[in-house]
């Protein structure tokens, strides 16, 4: 048993609250002289999460008499405005979909967010927010955001928000990305391809003067052929 006694516990932290770190230190500690073997780090994982908006990259057992953690402090990655309650606000969320707060100011995209909003003509979507929790949205936007994310990489600070509409007359779903410059990318049966689509999508936005990219739109789509890009220049009026 002294063998495997748990004598060192070794943090490694990308966290800047403080009282985080004293609470981890605290859950950890209550370790040391336990017997390794029977250490569950799942349960030191789901301990640590508890209450906190911390996510554990890894808890690692180092025999024969170490603990081994890995932290950091979740960021918000995107934002979503609350329209339903009494009080008008934006939720913030991370790319694991875990909510990390509520503010009344719509926050800056120059602040790394993305706004996410959604057109539901199905008339089934009703995203429930709660503190410290995942959020499910339904209809596969979760995978479909993500998606979009990867295939944006670092052209997404060129986009300001992510708007999903669900089209139940043509039985698909979109995604129009809007442009720092006003413009839009629409893509169109979003469930399918969508990497593809969407890295297609912002090649051609590149290939845009400044002045062409400004309130005009690009749709993908897909074609026996390959994946299309139509430009349309709003006219003005």
């Amino acid at each position: 048993k002294e063998l495997f006694s748990v004598r060192d516990i070794t943090i490694e932290y990308s966290v800047f609250n403080e009282q985080n770190v004293e609470d981890v230190t605290e859950i950890l500690e209550k370790y040391k002289g336990q017997n390794l073997l029977f250490v569950d780090v799942k349960k030191i994982e789901e301990e640590i999460m508890a209450d906190r908006y911390l996510k554990v990259m890894q808890v690692k057992k180092i025999y024969p008499c170490e603990i081994s953690v890995s932290l950091s402090e979740r960021r918000p990655s995107y934002f979503y405005e609350d329209k339903n309650s009494e009080s008008t606000g934006y939720y913030l969320f991370d790319e694991e979909f875990f909510v990390i707060g509520k503010v009344t100011e719509k926050p800056s995209t120059s602040s790394g967010v993305t706004g996410v909003s959604f057109t539901d003509n199905f008339k089934g979507l009703t995203p429930g927010f709660v503190l410290k929790k995942q959020i499910e949205f339904g209809y596969g936007f979760n995978d479909m955001l993500l998606k979009c994310t990867s295939a944006l990489g670092d052209s997404r600070a060129n986009i300001v928000s992510i708007n999903f509409v669900g089209m139940p007359e043509e039985k698909n779903y979109r995604l129009v990305l809007k442009t720092v410059e006003g413009g839009s990318i629409e893509i169109r049966n979003a469930d399918r391809d969508l990497f593809e689509k969407i890295t297609k999508g912002v090649n051609f936005y590149k290939s845009l003067s400044e002045s062409e990219r400004i309130e005009n739109t690009i749709l993908v789509y897909k074609e026996s052929d390959g994946i299309r890009c139509d430009y349309t220049k709003k006219i003005p009026r």
